[in-house]
């Protein structure tokens, strides 16, 4: 909902597999939010594999569980920022500020 007010046309899949197999099949997108906790293939995973294939997108985790050791296993997957939840408007907007820059440096 939060993505919706910015405006942004956001694809949710139901867990990790899903989003891998949506990259295998062609999709691309310029940001990824990537819940940590999800059955069948967790964020973690989920990430690792994203990164294996070559996707340099920005990948971003969210999680319910702040300990620093999970949001340290979860960044060395291969993310760009990790998140608490909730997910809120000022989050989002760092987030989009982040690939505004970034597309301005192609």
């Amino acid at each position: 909902m939060q993505l919706k007010k910015f405006g942004l046309k956001p694809k949710i899949v139901e867990n990790g597999k899903k989003a891998v197999d949506l990259y295998l099949a062609g999709g691309t997108f310029n940001l990824i939010l990537m819940d940590k906790e999800m059955h069948v293939m967790d964020g973690v995973e989920a990430t690792r594999e994203l990164r294996a294939t070559g996707v340099n997108s920005l990948i971003v985790g969210v999680t319910s569980r702040g300990s620093p050791y999970e949001k340290k296993a979860f960044m060395e997957a291969g993310l760009d920022f990790c998140f608490e939840k909730p997910l809120t408007a000022e989050k989002i907007t760092f987030l989009l500020q982040k690939l505004n820059k970034n597309n301005e440096s192609f």
